[in-house]
């Protein structure tokens, strides 16, 4: 979280162009709404199982949403050093 208030505070160019923007917003993404949620599922898988099962989706788009957001820092970086002459 820090190395993204950090950009933010030192970049001057347009915030989402920046592939390390992408790559911090990721790894705050997946890992602040995650962890939480891995934390917690022991407790709603003892009152209710169906509904712990059900919530292992909540895993799977944040899985998909942080590797979009890498894939995307990936192809600007590509897209950066991959310049036609």
């Amino acid at each position: 979280m820090w190395l993204l208030i950090d950009l933010t505070e030192k970049t001057e160019s347009i915030l989402w162009n920046e592939q390390r923007f992408w790559l911090y917003l990721s790894i705050v993404t997946f890992f602040g709404a995650s962890l939480p949620f891995i934390g917690s599922i022991n407790k709603i898988y003892a009152h209710d199982n169906e509904l712990a099962n059900n919530l292992y989706y909540i895993l799977d788009a944040l899985y998909f949403l942080s590797y979009t957001m890498v894939g995307i820092a990936g192809w600007m970086l590509y897209r950066i050093e991959v310049k036609p002459q």
